[in-house]
């Protein structure tokens, strides 16, 4: 096994929000701090946790308290946010070659793939879309602590 991760913001998001599957993404959260393992992420994934958070917010799912706090639990993890050029530049293949619809999901294939870990995703489209075609890449319903 790698000494560190990718994962993806419908993972994340589910460290500070309660939502279905929240508990396994906790124990996969408390598996790489207690190996300890890197956890990381290509940079646009602050700006997809904060959309997604915003969204419950004008659901009126959580009060702007919550949106605050949840935003800076996000915030205060040990996720190393991964920016280069080689990566940008293997997002946009990536999304190219799987014909992707937008090349966000592809920054997080990149980076998995360019430092060699594996990708967790509760995105079950990314999964069907990619499949075994990117063996390094996980659906969080099937983590197991």
């Amino acid at each position: 096994m790698s000494l560190s991760l990718c994962v993806d913001a419908s993972v994340a998001v589910k460290w500070v929000v309660g939502e279905e599957d929240a508990p396994l993404a906790l124990d996969l959260l408390d598996d790489a701090l207690h190996r300890p393992m890197e956890i990381l992420a290509p940079t646009h994934i602050v700006a997809e946790v904060a959309n997604a958070i915003y969204k419950r917010y004008r659901a009126g799912a959580i009060d702007l308290e919550e949106l605050r706090s949840s935003m800076r639990a996000f915030i205060s993890l040990p996720v190393r946010l991964v920016h280069t050029d080689a990566v940008a530049e293997r997002a946009l293949e990536i999304a190219v070659r799987f014909r992707l619809p937008t090349p966000y999901d592809g920054f997080y294939v990149a980076v998995a793939e360019l430092l060699d870990c594996d990708l967790w995703t509760a995105d079950s489209r990314l999964v069907n879309a990619l499949g075994a075609r990117i063996p390094r890449l996980h659906v969080l319903s099937t983590y197991r602590p």
